[in-house]
């Protein structure tokens, strides 16, 4: 008899664990819901012209992009239907191949521009092959961290990344060198006490200062603000003209970007909205 009690006493013991845990799983999905996988994500001008729009598979990776109605030639002279780009993946995941063709009165370009992507096992980008030479080929390296440190191609630019020496690590400058070895520009960063970059001072080749970016976040620390002041610093300050342009930011309960609010850089705001669909 004592025994029977004590068996359930343990089977007891045994459910109202289970309950306890279902009921902290439960909680914890409610909180913190599973992030729905985007198909596609659309990008519209002025709410009605779309102007892009990626596709993903199930994990997450680009399969397709298509930019509509594009202006080309040397001085845009000329508009095709639609550029598309299609990604492909090896087995393992190392390479990512991206084709790219031309679409031009419903008739799809014959000529394929190939690039290859390849990525370390962590997956940090290795090199960017562009295997039509329209574009120099480009070469990553990182320090023991995996912070990125150096950025080079083959004919064009060099470009070195510094990083705070605390435990944090952070990015503190860019340094940008031409073909000739010249130092053409730099920047560097400040951040907030959440770690947020809240501003990007660019220096030009005689270390003026010459463009400033200033970041602001809300409470859930997406980005909502962006002003960037280019400097007139050659111009007598009787005559300077310092330009000025601003985005702001607007997400949606998935915290997905939905509207970017362009300023300054055009005779008018220009809206540029997001829309998702979902597997």
């Amino acid at each position: 008899m004592t025994f029977m009690k004590a068996s359930i006493s343990g089977q007891s013991k045994q459910l109202i664990l289970l309950f306890i845990m279902l009921t902290a799983v439960t909680v914890l999905a409610q909180q913190h819901p599973v992030e729905r996988q985007v198909r596609i994500k659309r990008t519209y001008l002025d709410s009605s012209k779309r102007i892009s729009e990626i596709h993903y598979d199930l994990i997450g990776r680009k399969t397709k992009s298509i930019q509509f109605d594009v202006r080309m030639g040397h001085h845009l002279l000329f508009t095709v239907d639609s550029i598309v780009d299609i990604f492909e993946y090896d087995t393992v995941n190392h390479k990512m191949y991206q084709y790219e063709y031309t679409v031009e009165h419903n008739l799809k370009d014959s000529i394929k521009l190939k690039t290859i992507y390849e990525f370390y096992e962590n997956g940090n980008t290795k090199s960017i092959d562009y295997s039509h030479k329209a574009l120099a080929d480009e070469y990553f390296f990182y320090d023991s961290r995996g912070n990125l440190i150096k950025d080079s191609s083959d004919v064009i630019y060099l470009i070195h990344y510094t990083y705070s020496k605390d435990l944090l690590h952070i990015m503190e400058k860019t340094c940008y060198k031409n073909s000739m070895g010249i130092w053409v520009f730099s920047e560097q960063y400040e951040y907030n006490r959440l770690n947020q970059l809240v501003k990007i001072n660019r220096f030009n080749y005689d270390n003026k200062l010459i463009q400033v970016t200033a970041y602001t976040y809300d409470l859930k620390g997406n980005k909502i603000s962006e002003v960037t002041t280019s400097l007139d610093i050659y111009t007598t300050p009787r005559q300077r003209r310092d330009k000025v342009s601003s985005y702001t930011y607007e997400y949606d309960s998935d915290f997905r970007l939905i509207k970017v609010i362009g300023i300054g850089q055009w005779d008018k705001p220009r809206v540029i909205s997001y829309t998702y669909e979902y597997y």
